[in-house]
């Protein structure tokens, strides 16, 4: 998921805004006992989220009765339901508030995507004081097709004017997941009954305990304690192998391919000399594509910026490295420390700065932080954090003292001339 390309929030209500799954959990098992069918609690849970036509067959399906009377049920369900929360009242999910604050703020759209319908919808909403926070409310009975279909998505996405990967879909059912996933949005989880299993969690962008920690998606700062740096250099690592495994099985492929050559066509063959000339320079690219991965593999990074964009109006954060390292969606993890921004790191200093993009201009941001890591051996070894600039005579004389290998590599790197002429460079 790029959180840069994110413009909306779609929420799924029940269990995931408002506390209420759990009572459907609770009286569907009660309104088909009233009409002679004993539901388990494992089959309540099958109904989460679970939309027209699908319920009904559902229902016929699980009780091997095509003449169940499903509109009855479902009836004397809403009924008996709607006196028990008249009485105790709907509490909102953990977060809710928090995020929806946020998400206003930073003028990310909000919308509904429920399998409930307008009229309880705007009622439950209202009553929590939750209904002015959003930009479009979608039900299922607006679209043929219910959760799991993926129509009542696709139809948010169209209402909103915005493509299905600019969206963020907040879900907290399996069958609110597979719509969502169905659709093409990006989909966080936030489990209310069950957790999900390995074939869900496949179709995740993120998995959150409550909904105030989506927020941490959109400021996409990593975390500042050892141990928040210890993980993420963990996960970094894992791309990087992974990158580096994938590199080595391309030139492996090529190295077949030229042996195929050799045995299919003779010296003087034009279609084979052609053949085996495209395949030579892939390999030499991706063998010079392999030296890089090896060296990100070696060490992933050394630095790290959090800035805030004036113009995005959010907080990120990127760690530098000898070269620039990305993951399977190509999203940079690591940049490499000749683009354009990761000259903040070496030559400014906190608060308002700049940093310039050939043809197109100079971008004004708000340093917040600069830090310098020690890995060795896969291990985070030391990190500080410092308001110095890199190119200062004083540092360098300082750095050069200093025994660690972290340090001697970006003084190798950081001086000011160098730093010029290698951003000139094509390669």
């Amino acid at each position: 998921m790029n959180i840069k390309k994110i413009k909306a929030v779609i929420f799924d209500m029940d269990g995931t805004l408002i506390d209420t799954e759990k009572y459907y959990r609770m009286f569907w098992p009660k309104a088909l006992a009233h009409f002679g069918y004993e539901m388990t609690d494992e089959q309540a849970l099958t109904m989460r989220s679970l939309g027209q036509p699908y319920a009904p067959q559902h229902l016929k399906e699980m009780f091997h009765d095509p003449d169940l009377d499903y509109i009855a049920i479902r009836n004397y369900r809403k009924q008996i339901m709607g006196e028990y929360l008249e009485k105790n009242g709907i509490e909102i999910k953990k977060g809710a508030i928090e995020l929806l604050d946020y998400l206003k703020a930073q003028g990310i759209r909000r919308a509904i995507a429920t399998a409930t319908d307008q009229v309880r919808t705007e009622q439950y909403l209202k009553q929590l004081g939750l209904y002015g926070y959003f930009d479009q409310i979608i039900c299922a009975t607006m679209v043929e097709h219910g959760k799991p279909s993926p129509d009542i998505y696709q139809y948010a996405c169209r209402q909103l004017a915005l493509l299905p990967e600019e969206c963020i879909a907040v879900e907290d059912s399996p069958n609110g997941v597979c719509s969502a996933y169905g659709a093409g949005c990006n989909v966080v989880m936030v489990p209310d009954q069950t957790e999900p299993d390995e074939a869900l969690r496949g179709k995740l962008a993120a998995r959150v305990d409550s909904l105030d920690e989506i927020i941490k998606l959109f400021k996409k700062f990593p975390g500042l304690t050892k141990e928040d740096e210890e993980h993420q250099l963990s996960k970094i690592i894992e791309i990087a192998q992974d990158n580096l495994d994938h590199a080595k099985e391309d030139i492996r492929k090529i190295n077949e391919d030229l042996a195929d050559l050799l045995e299919v066509y003779d010296a003087k063959d034009k279609e084979g000399l052609a053949l085996w000339n495209n395949a030579t320079a892939r390999l030499k690219e991706d063998e010079r594509e392999l030296v890089r991965y090896e060296k990100a593999r070696k060490k992933p990074y050394f630095g790290r910026i959090d800035f805030r964009d004036p113009k995005a109006k959010a907080d990120e954060a990127y760690y530098i490295g000898r070269v620039g390292i990305t993951d399977s969606s190509s999203d940079p993890v690591v940049l490499d420390w000749r683009a354009p921004i990761a000259s903040v790191y070496y030559e400014s200093r906190m608060g308002t700065c700049q940093y310039t993009v050939s043809s197109e201009g100079t971008f004004e941001i708000d340093l917040k932080r600069k830090r310098t890591y020690e890995i060795e051996n896969d291990r985070l070894k030391d990190f500080f954090d410092s308001d110095v600039v890199a190119n200062d005579e004083l540092l360098t004389k300082y750095l050069a003292k200093n025994k660690k290998a972290v340090l001697g590599e970006i003084i190798a790197t950081i001086q000011k001339e160098q730093n010029l002429i290698i951003r000139r460079s094509p390669r």
